[in-house]
């Protein structure tokens, strides 16, 4: 059903069923199902760990196009208090500033055991690591060697969601979604999302925390 005159993409979200400002599960549990086309030069499996990474992280979409196969390790960390060893994917993304300057790398860590990233983002990027594909998104004719931004909006019109989906809706769903762990401070969601000032995670929190990397840890 066509958009009608004037409405936004949240008031449409919301005639269709949908919540006006997040991904449900089972909506995206649909993307992924869809997400059967290749596209550019990267393949339906690298679309889906694509959509994945916005899913889990929550990161921008210039923070994520332009992810670098080599920058992501596993490693397991041992809890010194009970021996408990726990494998995290370690994703660093270079993140967006909004004066010049070279932009700092932040490294987000997420279990191995959530099974979106073993189904969709660790096979994949082994595939490019066997591979040696300087980027996990490659477009060969680009001046930098990866997808655009605007790929990627493409990408997902192609899927022809039940209802609008934009990139910064993955981000505000999993900053909701975050926002509902418990004993997780301020300071800790401003980390993972990298916003320059603690205003945008009180605007999300109203309990206190846990590290980074229980927060990778517990996200499904």
């Amino acid at each position: 059903m066509p958009r009608k005159s004037n409405e936004s993409l949240e008031e449409e979200r919301e005639r269709h069923g949908y919540p006006r400002d997040r991904i449900t599960d089972a909506e995206f549990e649909d993307i992924l199902l869809a997400s059967s086309i290749d596209y550019m030069e990267v393949p339906a499996r690298g679309w889906r760990c694509l959509l994945s990474i916005f899913w889990i992280f929550g990161k921008r979409v210039s923070e994520v196009v332009e992810l670098r196969t080599a920058d992501i390790r596993v490693h397991t960390y041992r809890k010194a208090s009970t021996g408990e060893s726990i494998t995290y994917l370690r994703v660093p993304f270079y993140i967006r500033k909004k004066k010049g300057g070279e932009r700092p790398m932040r490294t987000k860590p997420v279990t191995t055991e959530s099974k979106i990233v073993k189904d969709h983002i660790l096979p994949y990027v082994t595939e490019c690591k066997e591979n040696h594909q300087r980027f996990l998104f490659p477009r060969e004719d680009t001046k930098h060697g990866h997808i655009y931004e605007r790929y990627v909006w493409d990408y997902i019109q192609k899927l022809e969601p039940k209802a609008p989906i934009w990139t910064h809706l993955f981000r505000h769903t999993r900053a909701t979604k975050m926002a509902q762990l418990p004993r997780v401070t301020a300071w800790e969601f401003q980390s993972w999302f990298d916003w320059s000032s603690l205003a945008q995670a009180d605007a999300y929190l109203s309990k206190e925390g846990a590290p980074l990397l229980e927060l990778g840890r517990r996200i499904e």
